[in-house]
């Protein structure tokens, strides 16, 4: 089969145009050894929810990026169900040479939508036009962003069955966003903030890199906790 069609969290549309498609899957083995350590007997189990599914979209629009609308019927938040997989990561990549680029991830589940609890990206709903954005950084005097790369994400619990199968009853918890974003300094060390105003705290200072044949250049990491709705 040629392309990529299998859109694992629907969001493909006119903007968002699906450019890769993954799914693998895998399971738990269970184990049973003689008294000389030979494996006499093995199970499988597990063989359903713990598959991770992930799809990569190129955002060609102008207009900013929704990954949550009521209006627009976009939903994509961490912890939201869409066709038995729950997401649990969105990273947004824009640089200043290409569309910005999308990228979902889940794993499979059986439970209901309704009882998990949701975490909104919407710091992540930049502009769409093609240009390097900071994530929640600021670039300082005489400094230029050259990318940045975003990422929302939160962990799952798991409660499993009497038969080992996990995913069925699950509850997600520490959703974040951590974004690295690049500077290049056009007549010095580069300079930036963390974009405090808008909640994010600075995890790693901007460093510096230099050599002889180009400008320097440096990043900021900077962090901000979501929360629960």
């Amino acid at each position: 089969m040629y392309g990529a069609i299998t859109d694992h969290f629907s969001f493909a549309d006119t903007n968002n145009k699906l450019q890769s498609s993954d799914e693998s899957p895998a399971k738990s083995e269970s184990q049973c050894q003689d008294s000389k350590g030979t494996i006499i007997l093995s199970d499988f189990y597990d063989t359903t929810h713990q598959i991770e599914y992930t799809c990569v979209y190129r955002h060609c629009s102008d207009t900013a990026v929704i990954l949550y609308d009521t209006i627009a019927v976009v939903d994509v938040r961490l912890g939201k169900i869409v066709n038995n997989i729950v997401i649990n990561s969105i990273t947004v990549t824009p640089t200043n040479t290409d569309r910005l680029e999308i990228t979902i991830a889940g794993r499979g589940t059986g439970a209901s939508d309704s009882d998990v609890a949701k975490f909104n990206p919407a710091d992540l709903e930049i502009s769409g036009v093609r240009k390097a954005t900071p994530i929640g950084a600021i670039a300082g005097a005489n400094t230029v962003v050259t990318g940045s790369t975003g990422t929302a994400s939160c962990e799952v619990a798991t409660v499993a069955d009497s038969d080992g199968l996990t995913g069925v009853t699950i509850e997600v918890h520490s959703g974040r966003v951590e974004a690295t974003t690049d500077f290049v300094g056009t007549t010095g060390v580069p300079a930036g903030l963390a974009d405090t105003a808008n909640g994010f705290e600075l995890l790693s200072g901007i460093g510096e890199a230099e050599t002889n044949t180009d400008f320097s250049t440096g990043a900021i990491t900077a962090v901000k906790n979501l929360p629960r709705m």
